[in-house]
């Protein structure tokens, strides 16, 4: 049947009367072997069409439509499953996509778009697929404009991803249907060991950092990416390497940090941690004072919990009441509705530049992140007798009156300053990070390309990625894949779980 054929009956098929819009298309999936699920959106009633190629050429339609891609796949396009169908009440139509285990995808590029009658005049949005292997690693099809170390990344209600750097001074986004890269607006204001933080309304809060003259800063400002508009504020206290979370309300908790930074007085930095919080509320855009808590800590981690708290935990920290140095292997959840911190919570070794994640069930996990000796060091003031390592461990926290800390199981490397993120159907995928060795005249920096699958019985190592990535960061995507971008380079890869 000549194509111009089937576009015509499809057209005498829909319904008229309807008032049609621009349809969307989204995909989930892309594992080979695997299904994916194509989803379309339109006009309720209404006849689509699902097409699909495997190149992308400008084509114009008698219908006034003009696609991304040819027409040469068309005849088995339809004959998939759900390629052509009639919209739900809802306005819903699903394609399935069965992709068998064959390596010679890996390497292939599926372009899908979709028609919607009654005119099929106008497409919806280009999809592309690329197939992979489960629990492997793949390159985006473009590359990130910018490296970054750390910073914030998220993902945005229609499906795009923000990615601010951790200096606070340029955005990037990346469109997952595409798998394309853009620089977006520069923001003025923050600093390294500054913080991001995505907030309900898709706007980011950044706070603190460390400013030009390289000391802590009250900085902050609100970044809207629509707009391009940066809003500038300012917190009560100077902070860097602080922690900022957003609640289950809607506020964000920001926690500890440094007040002063000088490595020459390493000594007077660490005894200079904040045990103060503040409390913004994005409906005013207003800074308000929070609990203080029992111990001032920095480069620790704030993870959301499931009642709408934050879990604090670890990081550089001083004893109470004395102000002794040390590493802290405590934790205290928060209760907004109290503004108080619970009872402290142990977990094992003391660490801090670890990373932290909050599971669909509720639970966080602590993972690696460095641990130092400070005895030899705190009797000498001498810098060669600190003593540092990276961690291996995974630590799993439960909520609850009977909660805490328990161990999960041993990362395939030990590192710090990994990405972790929570994957579908649960547990969690760490990335990356760096090893630091350092004590009795050695000294050892590396980065790591190590990844690690966090599972409900133990920790189980995958594949390395093909770069090392220090402090990278990783976001779940719509269609169930997993981004992990920067650590130090402009690359960019896809792990599908």
């Amino acid at each position: 049947m000549q194509r111009a054929t089937i576009l015509f009956l499809l057209s005498t098929l829909a319904t008229t009367g309807a008032a049609a819009q621009t349809p969307s298309l989204a995909k989930f999936g892309g594992a080979a072997p695997g299904v994916t699920t194509l989803t379309v959106e339109g006009t309720p009633g209404a006849v689509y069409l699902l097409l699909g190629a495997t190149e992308e050429v400008t084509t114009p339609l008698f219908t006034g439509a003009v696609l991304d891609i040819p027409l040469g796949l068309l005849a088995t396009t339809i004959s998939l499953p759900g390629f052509l169908g009639v919209l739900d009440g809802y306005g819903e139509g699903v394609g399935t996509l069965a992709l068998p285990s064959d390596a010679s995808l890996w390497s292939m590029t599926l372009s899908l778009q979709a028609l919607v009658g009654p005119l099929f005049d106008t497409p919806s949005n280009l999809v592309r697929v690329t197939p992979q292997a489960p629990e492997s690693f793949r390159a985006t099809l473009e590359a990130a404009p910018l490296p970054t170390f750390g910073g914030s990344i998220s993902t945005l209600a229609d499906g795009s991803v923000l990615i601010v750097e951790a200096s606070a001074t340029a955005t990037q986004s990346y469109d997952a249907d595409r798998e394309e890269f853009a620089l977006g607006w520069p923001i003025v204001g923050g600093g390294l060991f500054s913080t991001a933080t995505a907030l309900d309304d898709g706007r980011v809060l950044v706070t603190g950092g460390l400013d030009l003259a390289g000391a802590p800063t009250a900085d902050a400002g609100v970044f809207d990416p629509t707009t391009g508009s940066f809003t500038a504020l300012s917190m009560a206290t100077p902070r860097a390497g602080h922690a900022a979370t957003r609640l289950g309300d809607g506020r964000v908790l920001v926690s500890g940090g440094l007040s002063q930074f000088d490595l020459a007085d390493l000594l007077g930095t660490i005894t200079a941690v904040l045990n103060s919080t503040e409390l913004f509320d994005p409906s005013t855009n207003t800074f308000s004072a929070g609990a203080n808590m029992l111990e001032g800590r920095a480069f620790h981690t704030s993870s959301e919990l499931g009642n709408g708290g934050a879990l604090i935990a670890g990081g550089l920290a001083t004893l109470p009441i004395i102000n002794v140095p040390t590493v802290s292997n405590t934790a205290y959840a928060y209760n907004p509705n109290s503004n108080s911190f619970g009872l402290p919570a142990l977990f094992s070794t003391g660490r801090f530049l670890h990373s932290a994640v909050t599971q669909d069930d509720g639970r966080v996990l602590l993972v690696g992140g460095l641990s130092v000796d400070l005895t030899a060091y705190l009797a000498s003031q001498d810098l060669a007798d600190l003593v540092i390592g990276a961690l291996d461990d995974v630590q799993r926290y439960q909520p609850g009156f009977f909660g805490g800390f328990s161990t999960v199981g041993t990362l395939g490397a030990p590192r710090a300053g990994a990405g972790v993120v929570k994957l579908p159907g649960g547990g969690a995928l760490v990335v990356g990070g760096f090893e630091l060795t350092l004590g009795g005249g050695a000294f050892g920096l590396a980065g790591s390309a190590a990844a690690d699958r966090v599972g409900g019985s133990g920790v189980t190592p995958l594949a390395d990625m093909a770069e090392t990535r220090i402090l990278p960061l990783c976001t779940q995507l719509d269609d169930g894949t997993i981004l992990v971008v920067g650590g130090g380079t402009t690359s960019a890869t896809v792990f599908q779980p």
